[in-house]
């Protein structure tokens, strides 16, 4: 399992280009979550069209945001 955690945390990493999506601080400046769009409660998984790259600050703003509401975000950010 922690394998998986482990390579499917990396191939996020990558897919964002090791920055927040939102405003691009770098994965060495800070650590960086992976957010779920659609929440653990809801039925929302882990998978790579459910995760969002963000650093802390965000994470804790996008909480129950949607894909709308993210991009929405980065675009005025």
């Amino acid at each position: 399992m922690m394998d998986f955690k482990f390579k499917f945390r990396q191939m996020i990493l990558e897919k964002f280009d090791y920055e927040c999506f939102i405003c691009g601080v770098p994965e060495y400046i800070q650590k960086l979550h992976m957010h779920r769009v659609t929440p653990g409660k809801d039925g929302g998984e882990y998978v790579e069209e459910n995760v969002v790259l963000v650093c802390p600050k965000h994470h804790r703003m996008v909480e129950g945001w949607s894909w709308e509401g993210i991009n929405a975000l980065k675009a005025n950010s």
